[in-house]
Order: structure tokens, then C-alpha cells, then sequence
């Protein structure tokens, strides 16, 4: 149960970075596209917030599940590594899965929010190994994050 309880605070931390890197890089987005000025972060935010709320309904429950139930099958020895292309690959094929379950959502893979959001999957576990919440959570003993 402790390990259930480490993966679901691990994914909310991860959540929240991805959510702020998803914010920043549509704020970046906005400014290179539409030539919004930079202050203006409400469009980026309310896009970031939407996106973000539709991930958290869809995709976090079955990331948890995913992450709990599946061993790691990844051969790297950098933990922070292995979780950045466990955490982007599972956020990839659950789009897929999705987009064979809403095949309207098939144009959302060439949308650029897409690819912000693979970024941010894959760069939030970097970032999270430099806060004292994941040294604390995840020693350095443990064999799976560390």
C-alpha cells in the first residue's frame, strides 16, 4: 500500500511541473505564433488549465495503474531517465488509445499542444529529481526512483 501511496504523490508532483512547464511553453508558443505580448499569460493558462483538467480525468488514473502494475521493462540504469521515457511513453500511447476510442481526436496529434505536452512528460521528471520532495520520498536505497 505504501508504494500505491509513493506513485500516486509521485504523480501529482509530476502532474504539477508538467502543468507549469505546459503553461510556459504555451505561453512561448503564443508569443512565437500569434505575437502575443509576453504578459499576457491568461490564454496560456486558461489552455494549460483545460488541458491539464482533461488529463487529470483521462490519463492519471490509468497512469497510476500503469506505473503500479507494469515492471519496469526499461534497461537504463539512470532512474530519472528510465521514469522521463516511462512517464512520456505512457503519456503517448494512452493518446493513441484515446484516439481509437474518440476517432475525432485523431487531429489532436498534429496540434502543437501535443507535442508541448510531450515535452513537459518527458522533462518533468528531470526537474523533479531536483526538489528535496523526491530525495525524500525516493532514497537513494530505493531500486525503482532514486
Amino acid at each position: 500500500m505504501t508504494q500505491f501511496v509513493k506513485i500516486v504523490f509521485l504523480g501529482l508532483a509530476l502532474f504539477v511541473i508538467e502543468f507549469l512547464l505546459c503553461t510556459f511553453l504555451l505561453q512561448l508558443d503564443s508569443i512565437y505564433q500569434y505575437k502575443v505580448p509576453p504578459l499576457a499569460i491568461e490564454s496560456a493558462l486558461k489552455d494549460s488549465i483545460e488541458i491539464n483538467s482533461l488529463r487529470l480525468i483521462l490519463y492519471f488514473p490509468l497512469w497510476i495503474a500503469a506505473v503500479y502494475y507494469l515492471p519496469d521493462y526499461i534497461a537504463i540504469k539512470k532512474a530519472t531517465l528510465r521514469l522521463a521515457i516511462k512517464n512520456s511513453s505512457l503519456y503517448i500511447i494512452l493518446s493513441l488509445f484515446y484516439s481509437i476510442l474518440f476517432p475525432f481526436a485523431v487531429a489532436y496529434f498534429t496540434e502543437s499542444f501535443f507535442f508541448i505536452l510531450v515535452l513537459s512528460t518527458f522533462t518533468s521528471p528531470f526537474i523533479l529529481s531536483f526538489t528535496p520532495y523526491a530525495k525524500r520520498i525516493f532514497p537513494k536505497t530505493s531500486s525503482t526512483y532514486n
